[in-house]
């Protein structure tokens, strides 16, 4: 079925045009890409902030773990690119209406600006659930040498008190951060003092053991009551909370590391500001153009498998004699059309082709105007 002049008017238009929208298109990409190169440099900076508090909270929520049995999550980069590509179930922006469970989020859809604080932000899992167990830790073990003592089973007891023993020599008291690892005068103080009281503890179960059972209940009731009134309490506010208002997204208040990095999740995250989320938004919108760039080639080529056109290189000038930007695709007695916007087809026939000069035998009126997408077409 041959095409009708609507036909070949739009399709030689596009012949024509899409070169010229792939110029812009790759003009529209490298101006991207400047964008892309000063976001990529600030969020480097508000990433390596965050990633130097992410080492201390890692410190301590692994300290805090050996003492409660929980297990905290640990924040990685993954989280931010799912986070500001919006995957389902990321951390900062939940998108899950079967989610239930995220404190002020009935629906499971945080509709905020600012990110949402309360999963991996202070430690806890992506989908509010309960926290893993970390085993062993330190309260069960003491529980364990709590019921023997009950028991009245000395040997039970002393053996299980020595599997209290080594997990301080081994995995509990490596576990406190250093003044190295963490420099700050207050918590180097107080960290000291609870390696000071775990290797006491040590110390006293001893390989002579206190004595049953009035020195093994002196012991566990001491160490439960450092842990659970001094040690817990000064990890927990060490790394500190963080307070949101479900409705707007505002942070009304934060302390400790947690809020620390909290401003600097926010910066990286922010849907308005976040260095991450605008690149990342720069970097979709780039993907978005070579994908209109792409289609763009494909179509030009299925066009030039049925149509040869070329603009003019300048107005018509009342005279048979044109110039064209690439007379390649013509040649002599060739049945030509040409066009320009809000203007009427005209049918010719191609006199002759010396360089980019083509001659019909109809003259070109100065109205075809080359700002106009004026062209010169043929059917193959």
């Amino acid at each position: 079925m041959p095409l009708s002049q609507d036909d070949r008017i739009a399709i030689s238009k596009k012949v024509v045009s899409i070169p010229k929208e792939n110029e812009r298109i790759d003009e529209a990409i490298t101006a991207l890409d400047a964008q892309v190169t000063t976001l990529t440099k600030e969020d480097t900076g508000n990433k390596n902030i965050v990633e130097d508090k992410n080492v201390l909270i890692n410190l301590y929520q692994v300290e805090l773990g050996l003492y409660d049995g929980k297990l905290r999550t640990s924040l990685v980069e993954a989280d931010f690119t799912n986070s500001s590509n919006k995957v389902k179930n990321n951390p900062f922006f939940p998108n899950d209406p079967a989610l239930t469970t995220l404190p002020g989020i009935a629906d499971g859809l945080w509709k905020g600006l600012v990110p949402y604080s309360q999963t991996k932000a202070i430690g806890e899992k992506d989908k509010g659930e309960t926290l893993g167990t970390v085993a062993p830790n330190e309260i069960a073990l003491i529980a364990v040498v709590q019921g023997f003592i009950t028991a009245a089973n000395s040997s039970a007891t002393i053996t299980n008190g020595i599997i209290w023993r080594d997990f301080l020599n081994d995995t509990l008291i490596p576990a406190i951060p250093t003044n190295i690892q963490d420099p700050d005068a207050t918590r180097s103080t107080e960290n000291d003092a609870a390696r000071t009281d775990a290797t006491d503890t040590v110390a006293t179960i001893g390989p002579s053991y206190p004595s049953f059972p009035t020195g093994w209940q002196n012991l566990v009731n001491a160490r439960l009551s450092f842990i659970n009134t001094t040690r817990i309490p000064q990890i927990e506010g060490y790394l500190g909370t963080i307070t949101q208002d479900y409705s707007s997204g505002a942070i009304t208040a934060k302390t400790g590391l947690y809020g620390e990095r909290f401003t600097f999740i926010d910066a990286r995250l922010n849907l308005a500001a976040g260095s991450n989320s605008k690149k990342i938004g720069i970097n979709n919108s780039k993907k978005a153009q070579q994908q209109i760039k792409d289609t763009n080639v494909q179509t030009l080529t299925g066009y030039q498998a049925v149509m040869t056109a070329s603009l003019f290189r300048g107005p018509g000038q009342w005279t048979t004699k044109i110039h064209v930007t690439d007379p390649s695709g013509f040649a002599a007695s060739d049945s030509v059309y040409f066009v320009a916007d809000k203007q009427q087809e005209v049918a010719a026939t191609i006199v002759s082709v010396s360089g980019t000069l083509v001659e019909l035998d109809v003259s070109v009126p100065k109205k075809y105007r080359d700002s106009e997408y004026a062209r010169l077409y043929k059917i193959l």
